[in-house]
C-alpha cells in the first residue's frame, strides 16, 4: 500500500483539486486502451501517456467505460495501472475507475489500486440493478472508507437512473468526495443546481460538446475522451472556456459531432490517424466501417501534424 497515510492523500488531492482564482481550470482525460489484437499494447499506451503530459493535462483516468474497463480482465487492469504509475510517474496523476453496480466488487477493486499506488479513484453511481438513493450513497461512503479521494462519476445515460440533488446531498457529509463528473446533456441539470451544492463539490463535464457551456455554468472542467486525439486542443478548451475562433475552432466542432458521445470505435480511428496508434476495439464493439473511418480523417485532418507544420511553416 503506497507510504502516505489516508488523510495526507485526501488533503493532497483537495489541493489540486480545487481550483483557485487565478490559476488553470482542470482538465483530465478518459485514457483509452490501446489494443495490438488481442492484447495490450504497451508502448502505445506509454506514447499516449507522453502526450497527455507534454499538453499539460492534469490527470489519466484509466480502466472506466473509455478505456474498455468492463472488457479487461483483473490481470490486464492491474498491469495498465502499473505502467501509468511507472511511466507517468509524478508527471501526472493516474486515477483508477474501480465502479461497478456491484459494492462488494468496487471495494475489492479499489483496495487492489491502492496497493497498487493509486490515490484517487472513481467511481461510478451503480448501474443495470437501478438501485434506491440511499443504497448508492453507502456505496460511495464505503468505497471512501478505503482511505483515498473518490470522484463520483454521474452519468444517468449510463446508469439509467437519475438521482438529481438527492444524491449530492447525501454525499456532503463524506468529507474525501468533493469531485463529480456530469454526464452528457446535464447543463441544465447543472445550471438549475442549488448554489451550496455547486460551492461543495468540484464539478466537471464528460462531455466534449458541452465543457464551454458547462464552464459557463460553473464547472472547473471535464473529464475528456476526445483528449486522447487533441490533448493540447482540449486544454486551450478548458483554459479559455470556448472554442476560439478561426478555421480550426469550425473544424473542432465539426469533428467533436463527427466522433459523437459514445462511439469509441471512431475516436480511435481518429487517435490512429493523428498518432499512429492502434485503432483495435475489443468485442463487443467493432473496428469503425470504411464511411466513418473517412468521415474521420476528413474532420481531423486540420489537426494532422502535417497540416499543423505547413501552417508553422507559413
Amino acid at each position: 500500500m503506497s507510504g502516505s497515510q489516508p488523510a495526507d492523500r485526501i488533503r493532497r488531492h483537495a489541493a489540486a483539486m480545487k481550483p483557485v482564482e487565478g490559476t488553470k481550470r482542470l482538465a483530465l482525460t478518459a485514457l483509452t486502451t490501446p489494443f495490438a489484437g488481442a492484447a495490450i499494447d504497451e508502448a502505445a499506451l506509454e506514447r499516449s501517456i507522453d502526450g497527455q503530459v507534454a499538453a499539460g493535462m492534469d490527470g489519466l483516468v484509466v480502466l472506466d467505460v473509455i478505456g474498455e474497463g468492463p472488457t479487461l480482465d483483473d490481470k490486464e487492469r492491474f498491469r495498465i495501472i502499473r505502467i501509468c504509475l511507472r511511466h507517468a510517474g509524478a508527471r501526472i496523476r493516474t486515477i483508477a475507475a474501480t465502479g461497478t453496480n456491484c459494492t462488494r466488487t468496487s471495494l475489492e477493486r479499489t483496495k487492489r489500486a491502492i496497493d497498487q499506488g493509486i490515490e484517487e479513484v472513481l467511481v461510478t453511481v451503480p448501474y443495470y440493478s437501478k438501485p434506491q438513493v440511499f443504497g448508492v450513497i453507502d456505496h460511495f461512503a464505503q468505497i471512501a472508507a478505503c482511505g483515498v479521494p473518490v470522484i463520483v462519476d454521474d452519468d444517468p445515460g449510463r446508469t439509467a437512473k437519475d438521482f438529481g440533488e438527492a444524491l449530492l446531498r447525501g454525499l456532503i457529509p463524506i468529507e474525501n468526495i468533493d469531485t463529480v463528473c456530469h454526464g452528457p446533456r446535464r447543463t441544465g441539470y447543472f445550471g438549475s443546481l442549488a448554489p451550496d451544492l455547486k460551492r461543495r463539490f468540484v464539478h466537471l463535464s464528460r462531455d466534449d460538446e458541452d465543457v464551454s457551456a458547462m464552464i459557463r455554468l460553473g464547472a472547473s472542467g471535464c473529464l475528456s475522451s476526445l483528449a486522447n486525439a487533441l490533448p493540447g486542443e482540449i486544454r486551450h478548451l478548458v483554459d479559455t472556456g470556448a472554442l476560439g475562433g478561426g478555421s480550426e475552432a469550425d473544424a473542432l466542432r465539426s469533428l467533436i459531432q463527427v466522433i459523437g458521445r459514445d462511439d469509441l470505435a471512431a475516436l480511435k480511428e481518429a487517435i490512429s490517424f493523428l498518432h499512429q496508434a492502434p485503432a483495435d476495439v475489443r468485442l463487443p464493439l467493432v473496428k469503425a466501417d470504411a464511411e466513418t473511418i473517412k468521415g474521420v480523417r476528413h474532420a481531423f485532418a486540420p489537426f494532422a501534424p502535417c497540416q499543423q507544420a505547413s501552417h508553422a511553416a507559413a
